[in-house]
């Protein structure tokens, strides 16, 4: 029988103190490079290989994205953007 979960993860910290013309284009922080890394590292070390990537084309996640897909060496250019995603609430991601 395959394993077969879904993962929802949000972005890592954002930096607040950016000049950044639109939240869509806000960064992540030093301290969320430092946690997307080692979110990507925590589903190596559980072995979690996803079989779909999807993600929102804003700034904190593309780079929340492009961290965790290089520690578990998925491509980037692999990932699925999609804006349906961003600002999305849980039923709605569900969905």
């Amino acid at each position: 029988m395959t394993d077969s979960r879904l993962i929802i993860m949000r972005h890592a910290k954002s930096d607040w103190k950016t000049e950044a013309a639109t939240d869509f284009e806000r960064p992540l922080a030093s301290r969320g490079v430092r946690d997307g890394e080692r979110m990507g590292k925590w589903l190596l070390e559980q072995n979690i290989n996803p079989g779909c990537f999807v993600s929102s084309p804003a700034m904190r996640a593309r780079q929340t994205s492009a961290l965790v897909a290089e520690e578990i060496d998925w491509s980037v250019n692999e990932i699925i953007w999609t804006d349906q995603i961003y600002a999305a609430s849980l039923p709605e991601l569900l969905e």
